[in-house]
């Protein structure tokens, strides 16, 4: 018996229910930066991805947020390691600003302690020609591990009222990398979101990802 076709069903079902409540989905995905909202209280919000470096290694990082009051949500995250965190968004420090703060704890690759705190500054410029990007801290726990200080700046604009476009510039300032990613988003309905994105590390050539995403919501 295959569950793969009633769950899908499911997951669309919920979505019409769900579109006249609350707004489209906002989701964290693709790109480098973090969101600058939170996931509305009363929905769970999942975030899948298929990663490919272009060598035959591949990741599938998984991202669950939850709304715990207004403008904070809960963020659980694995790739290669658990990620535990929590997120205040929605404020303005500037007009047209828009910004989020993040903090996260990270854990080693056997999960059994903490790793490294990380701090997240995501925002959102919103003008004509929206801007967003980040600035984070991470803070590692290893003596031999030195903090690394990381950005990301990107720009975007919708090609249709689902489809939507960007391209984002990230680095480390620690380790000097670089690199440039772009893709695209495909809004299936208000509550489910598919994405597609790729791209290369300026530093290092031969250091390229491509990337398959998907995310929605149900109630809690």
């Amino acid at each position: 018996m295959t569950f793969g076709k009633p769950i899908i069903f499911l997951i669309l079902s919920i979505s019409l229910v769900l579109s006249d409540e609350f707004g489209p989905i906002g989701a964290g995905r693709p790109g480098m930066a973090n969101p600058t909202t939170s996931v509305p209280v009363g929905l769970y919000q999942f975030e899948m991805g298929l990663n490919s470096d272009m060598n035959d290694v591949f990741s599938y990082p998984l991202f669950f947020r939850t709304g715990i009051f207004s403008k904070t949500e809960i963020q659980v995250g694995y790739s290669d390691n658990i990620s535990i965190g929590i997120l205040y968004g929605s404020f303005n420090i500037a007009k047209s600003l828009e910004q989020s703060i993040i903090f996260s704890t990270s854990l080693s690759e056997s999960n059994n302690e903490i790793s490294a705190i990380d701090l997240y500054l995501p925002f959102s410029l919103s003008t004509s020609f929206p801007i967003w990007g980040q600035i984070a801290r991470s803070f590692p726990f290893q003596e031999a591990e030195s903090t690394s200080f990381s950005y990301a700046l990107g720009t975007g604009s919708p090609f249709t009222d689902k489809i939507n476009w960007f391209i984002e510039f990230y680095g480390d300032v620690t380790t000097s990398e670089q690199g440039i990613d772009t893709g695209g988003t495909y809004l299936l309905n208000q509550t489910i979101q598919l994405d597609f994105s790729f791209g290369t590390s300026l530093t290092n050539t031969e250091s390229k990802f491509v990337e398959l995403g998907f995310s929605f919501r149900i109630p809690k």
